[in-house]
């Protein structure tokens, strides 16, 4: 439960975090464009990171420090991602890649949480499909997408709805089509992505409520020379705005807010009704208006909101409300319907949430009638998993009442730092440190040093959760694995001998982890256990970070088990020129050959004994447990010789030097140590359990801190 308390007027001044919509966009067409993008003021929130991971699963690659992004483009040659694209609860995400997937020469899946997947993508379907695309979804039109490339053709589209999203996809759509395309709405969307795409080179042209986008080159865009500075988001400052006309007396300023004359129809709003809100040192960033504001507590009276301007304050809705209900006088939002497919029923939510509340809000057709001036009680209340609607509720209870809101880390979807940038303003803030426990099975599993990087993590992000290793025989499976159920553990990794052997103890399995066929992380959603794989996440991120890219080597990796499944498809992805397998037991080395020959016709491929595996590469890959413990055993025969100029990855850990390490390092070899693929692994298995942003830094600190192989 989150819960605020006014302790006196609110003083002080905030910078707002990054815009999420230009951060959403400035990741997709970094991706897309030559050379290397440099931002600063990167949105936080997860998503903006589900985007990123979505364009590095595509090829891009990326490196985010605090709100520092750097992203080397791809120039316009994506790769085909070797899993499910899960846009998390973005439905930009979602919407803008589907633009650009559909024009590509391979196939891709888009997917997301249980929110997501009940939103409507026909409004991009139908356009893009009249460009030639090929998507197909769940019901017609509902997530996870299948999108099968092929070539487009420009559309002059005429959209039914005033939506960024469906613009922007079709925008992107026709820029890799190569033709001119136009977009027409029945009142102007915000205008990011086209002021962005002339950034980088192409040329737009927004004529009232059309846009052109003339053809040419599909990659031509290239990254601006210069830092790309993201404004602050005018959506997440509307919370700090509404929140300072709460509280008397409050005088508060916000800087850098980005002031985009189609995203600020909050701001008209709220000065129409009777807010003192002063915009000063108006300037721009990147072809956006960018200025601070100066805000002053006072009386406000009822408004009213055209349909012509829902467009230019569709997220401000929810916190507009909560000022209509402070409000002397009534207050209408005419055309307001498209809040009922955003995150949640927001329409619906605002009505019965701000309803426990005593505020009095009805909905008539698509309008939203607010009664203000009517005295708010206390209650509990509920987010429904929407960021929005938990910020506005949350500071519902600015008004001397105790407002408690279930459901309050949907804010770190979009806004994390809300209640801490509230309380720098003099807010009390209550929020009871949630608790949890996670571990890991395995057998033996007592060498995992897992423990000491997640307790690390969860002190960082404040969570009041332990992490435990659980040392599981394999008769003992199905026991263990339903006392995760019944104890009610966050989650779990799995490591050896257990990672495919669990599948069929499972309720439901991630697209990549039913594709590989083995599992190193599994969440409890509510009594449902979900296995995922982050093997091959862990493995490219590993090598990518150790100074080596698998673009194009030859490679020999050692084992058939589940991590050696995770390796072979995420390779075969980013496209190797061969792999060889070699396994003490052949017909399992033949057997994963056989399955990634399946995905990956063209690749070329092979199997042996580990005696009879070929020297001859750039890269090998140990993906056995072979060398754990005391480090003396080796999975290669004695004489092996590597590659000059090659690289070992060892996927082993305890010890820090196996066999085969002091092996590579004699011979001069550049090692990839496996502490570094637990790292990544575990990035994105602490995301996936609690649904907090990983703190990377931290957990590689932790880690490190503990290896010797970082005492070299």
């Amino acid at each position: 439960m989150l819960s605020l308390e006014a302790v006196g007027p609110l003083k002080g001044q905030v910078k707002v975090p990054g815009d999420k919509s230009i951060s959403h966009r400035a990741a997709i067409l970094g991706a897309l464009a030559r050379g290397t993008l440099r931002a600063s003021n990167f949105a936080p929130g997860a998503d903006v990171r589900s985007t990123l991971w979505c364009v590095e699963a595509l090829g891009a690659r990326v490196s985010l420090d605090g709100s520092d992004l750097s992203i080397e483009g791809t120039g316009g040659a994506l790769v085909e991602p070797d899993d499910v694209l899960d846009c998390g609860n973005s439905g930009t995400t979602m919407r803008l890649l589907s633009g650009v997937l559909a024009p590509q020469s391979f196939t891709s899946i888009l997917t997301g949480d249980s929110s997501l997947r009940r939103r409507p993508m026909d409004r991009i379907i139908d356009p893009l499909t009249a460009m030639g695309a090929r998507i197909g979804g769940r019901d017609g039109s509902r997530a996870p997408l299948v999108i099968n490339g092929s070539p487009l053709r420009g559309i002059r589209y005429e959209s039914r709805v005033a939506s960024a999203q469906v613009k922007s996809a079709v925008l992107l759509a026709g820029l890799l089509s190569g033709d001119d395309t136009a977009v027409s709405e029945p009142s102007r969307s915000r205008d990011h992505t086209e002021r962005m795409l002339r950034s980088f080179g192409a040329e737009v042209v927004n004529l009232g409520n059309e846009v052109f986008l003339e053809g040419g080159d599909p990659g031509r865009l290239c990254a601006p020379g210069e830092v790309f500075q993201i404004p602050g988001d005018p959506s997440s400052a509307a919370f700090l705005v509404a929140a300072a006309l709460l509280v008397p007396g409050s005088e508060v300023r916000l800087t850098d807010v980005g002031l985009n004359p189609t995203r600020i129809g909050f701001l008209v709003i709220l000065e129409r009704a009777g807010a003192r809100i002063e915009r000063e040192n108006i300037r721009q960033w990147a072809g956006e208006p960018v200025g601070d504001l100066r805000v002053t507590a006072g009386p406000l009276r009822g408004f009213v909101v055209t349909e012509d301007e829902i467009p230019s304050l569709i997220d401000e809705i929810p916190v507009l409300a909560l000022v209509a209900a402070n409000a002397y006088g009534s207050s209408v939002f005419r055309g307001a319907g498209e809040l009922r497919v955003k995150e949640t029923d927001r329409l619906g939510a605002l009505v019965d949430e701000l309803g426990r509340l005593g505020a009095e809000l009805e909905v008539l057709g698509d309008d939203l009638v607010v009664r203000g001036g009517r005295d708010l009680r206390s209650a509990d209340v509920d987010s429904r998993g929407d960021h929005r609607m938990a910020m506005t509720l949350a500071l519902a209870g600015l008004g001397d009442i105790d407002v408690r809101v279930a459901g309050g880390r949907a804010i770190e979807i979009s806004y994390p730092g809300f209640a801490d940038d509230l309380a720098g303003l003099g807010v009390g803030v209550r929020r009871p440190r949630p608790t949890g426990l996670a571990g890991i099975l395995g057998y033996p599993a007592r060498h995992s040093l897992s423990p000491k990087m997640f307790r690390a993590a969860f002190r960082e992000a404040g969570l009041d959760w332990d992490y435990r290793i659980f040392e599981v025989a394999p008769e003992d499976l199905p026991a263990a694995v339903e006392s995760v159920r019944v104890l009610d553990l966050a989650g779990v990794n799995v490591t050896v001998p257990h990672k495919r052997s669990i599948l069929e103890l499972l309720d439901e399995l991630d697209p990549a982890a039913a594709g590989i066929g083995a599992v190193n992380v599994v969440v409890n959603r509510g009594g449902t256990l979900v296995g995922y794989n982050t093997d091959g996440f862990g493995m490219l991120r590993a090598l990518r970070g150790g100074g080596c890219a698998p673009e194009g080597l030859s490679v020999l990796l050692l084992g058939a088990g589940g991590a050696a499944r995770a390796a072979a498809f995420g390779l075969a992805r980013v496209g190797i020129s061969s792999l060889h397998i070699a396994n003490r037991t052949l017909e399992r080395a033949e057997a994963l050959v056989t399955d990634v020959l399946r995905d990956y016709p063209d690749l070329s491929a092979s199997s042996s004994i580990p005696r009879e595996a070929p020297e001859d590469v750039d890269l090998v890959i140990q993906a056995t447990s072979v060398g754990m413990g005391d480090g003396q055993d080796s999975p290669l025969p004695e004489g092996y010789t590597f590659r000059s100029g090659g690289t070992l990855l060892e996927m082993v850990y305890a010890p820090a030097e196996t066999e085969l390490v002091r092996r590579a390092r004699a011979q001069g070899i550049r090692v990839v140590p496996g502490l570094d693929m637990l790292i990544y692994q575990g990035v994105r298995g602490f995301e996936l359990m609690t649904g907090f942003p990983p703190p990377e830094g931290i957990m590689g600190a932790a880690l490190k801190e503990e290896s010797a192989c970082y005492a070299t």
